[in-house]
């Protein structure tokens, strides 16, 4: 940049539909991403928050918008992933470009607003900062594997239907088990030792052959090869019932089977 030539910060402003639980009401996230500085996030009322991303030294508007765009889905991942939290896609509502005057004052040059209504930027005396481990996470260098893992995670979240969020929590730890089922299995039975088991008949080659399954993937298979007729009444009640627990053993299975 030339000497003469002054700093600029860009203010993009985006709204999001999230999960109805609170874990915040104001959040800054201090990154250490190439030209963003922060992350704000504001519960705006129950199911919407608005985004608040502040770029560092932004050429244009356009080029503070790139930025953004090229970063935030990862953001966005890792902290739904973090708080077990449903967050969709970030909408653009505005876009604002300051020069940063010799005294530290911004002086706006340039306003790009995708709505009718004017974006306000939001001043409170209240704010909090996210938990180290989460800083941490959001800091720390891209990993394809793991960052894939994340987005997974949570579009599995953003199903507000039990059902389809434990199939996909499922999928998840298939993957990281090499489609093994009998190794998914075992993975939770080392974390869980008292998981509840079933045991069933399997007919393979004319031989009978004793099989067991974890409740967590014979719930899975209760749905993906049911009878003719079933309800499903049973599985989805029990569905409802182990889907945190389903959460919390695929978010070990990301961090342990995934080296980074």
């Amino acid at each position: 940049m030339n000497s003469n030539q002054k700093q600029t910060e860009a203010l993009i402003c985006y709204t999001v539909s999230k999960g109805e639980d609170t874990y915040f009401t104001h959040v800054v996230f201090p990154l250490n991403i190439p030209s963003i500085e922060s992350i704000t996030i504001i519960n705006v009322y129950p199911g919407s928050a608005m985004l608040e991303v502040i770029i560092s030294n932004p050429s244009s508007s356009d080029q503070a918008r790139q930025v953004a765009e090229k970063f935030l889905p990862t953001i966005l991942d890792k902290i739904a992933y973090f708080y077990n939290l449903r967050i969709g896609q970030p909408q653009l509502g505005c876009i604002i470009l300051k020069a940063i005057q010799d005294d530290g004052s911004r002086e706006e040059i340039d306003r790009i607003l995708t709505n009718t209504n004017n974006h306000q930027e939001h001043i409170t005396d209240y704010h909090s900062l996210p938990h180290s481990q989460l800083i941490d996470l959001l800091n720390s260098p891209p990993n394809s594997r793991k960052d894939l893992y994340y987005k997974q995670y949570r579009i599995a979240l953003h199903s507000d239907d039990p059902l389809a969020q434990y199939m996909l929590l499922y999928s998840i730890l298939i993957q990281l088990f090499q489609d093994s089922q009998h190794k998914v299995d075992e993975f939770i039975r080392e974390v869980e030792p008292e998981v509840q088991i079933f045991k069933k008949n399997i007919q393979k080659r004319e031989k009978t052959h004793m099989k067991e399954e974890t409740i967590y993937t014979n719930l899975r298979n209760a749905i993906a090869h049911a009878q003719p007729a079933a309800t499903f009444e049973e599985p989805l009640k029990a569905i409802q019932e182990n889907l945190g627990r389903l959460r919390a053993l695929t978010q070990q299975a990301i961090e342990t089977r995934i080296p980074g």
